[in-house]
């Protein structure tokens, strides 16, 4: 579910997680699963969330690609101070930590 190739790589080579909230655009949580997810970045910019640790054999679990992040609130408290906001049809589900165009 790329959004593309990746100008640099090929195929986007995540990397850094990071903890991040996740809400829905109404600033909802996506369900009881997605509330945390891990935020990997590629070197060409791209980024992608999910509620797994594809990097440590986990599956990827819920995700949603660089295309589906369109907001971030950030205030003092929460999860490392904020939040990121993601349209809920642009959520999917893997159940391996393998997923096509990225790798972890």
């Amino acid at each position: 579910m790329a959004n593309g190739p990746c100008a640099i790589y090929g195929k986007h080579k995540m990397r850094s997680p990071k903890l991040v909230g996740v809400r829905d655009m109404n600033g909802n949580y996506i369900n009881s699963v997605f509330k945390i997810g891990s935020m990997f970045t590629c070197g060409c910019g791209d980024r992608i969330l999910t509620s797994g640790s594809p990097n440590t054999g986990d599956y990827v679990g819920y995700y949603v690609t660089e295309g589906g992040i369109k907001a971030g609130r950030f205030e003092s408290s929460g999860v490392g101070g904020g939040y990121y906001m993601v349209p809920s049809n642009m959520v999917y589900y893997k159940g391996s930590n393998v997923l096509d165009g990225y790798e972890f």
